[in-house]
């Protein structure tokens, strides 16, 4: 069976969201220089772990705040890559979709990462951890699928029907077309 390219998208943006989460709330608790005892980090706090719970979740996976920040510096890196890209006037085809490729690659691994260290993790926890941390994942893919139904690209906040996705979605057919939209930021000529 063969997925919607935009339900793919939707999957793709939804486990990012959930991986975010969970890597934002891990990578906080953690320096690169130093380790505070688990225990005392955002997630083993958010979860109520005690020490020794936290201490052996930690042993279950010690390289994984380090792999999320090394993988993350890899989506920026390629991201930014594409940035010039696109700044750049002769650039060819074959290379922006190189370099698109390149970075759907390395949001791809950050996702893998996240997802072996959920999966890795949750043994370890009790029934009411691990419906704690998998319902605030699920609430954050809840959260990137409704904005995808409300026609939001996630990726750059463009609405449906944006020269991005001509002809779909939001406002077809209503107004002037662009312009100074509702006086928001502009003189409006109203006294």
């Amino acid at each position: 069976m063969t997925a919607k390219p935009g339900t793919r998208m939707l999957m793709l943006a939804a486990v990012l969201f959930a991986g975010s989460f969970v890597g934002t709330a891990v990578t906080r608790s953690q320096t690169a220089a130093s380790r505070p005892c688990p225990a005392r980090g955002p997630l083993p706090r958010w979860l109520g772990l005690g020490a020794e719970e936290a201490a052996a979740i930690e042993a279950v996976d010690p390289q994984f705040s380090e792999d999320l920040l090394k993988l993350r510096g890899e989506v920026d890196d390629a991201r930014a890559a594409l940035i010039t890209l696109f700044a750049k006037p002769d650039v060819t085809d074959d290379e922006l979709r190189a370099q698109i490729d390149a970075v759907i690659d390395a949001n791809n691994r950050v996702e893998r990462r996240v997802a072996d260290y959920l999966v890795s993790v949750r043994r370890y926890l009790t029934p009411a951890q691990q419906r704690k941390l998998f319902d605030r994942c699920a609430d954050e893919v809840r959260q990137c699928r409704r904005r995808w139904q409300r026609g939001h690209c996630s990726g750059c906040g463009a609405l449906r029907g944006t020269a991005l996705r001509p002809g779909r979605g939001h406002g077809q057919g209503q107004g002037k077309g662009a312009g100074a939209g509702h006086g928001f930021g502009r003189d409006s000529g109203r006294p």
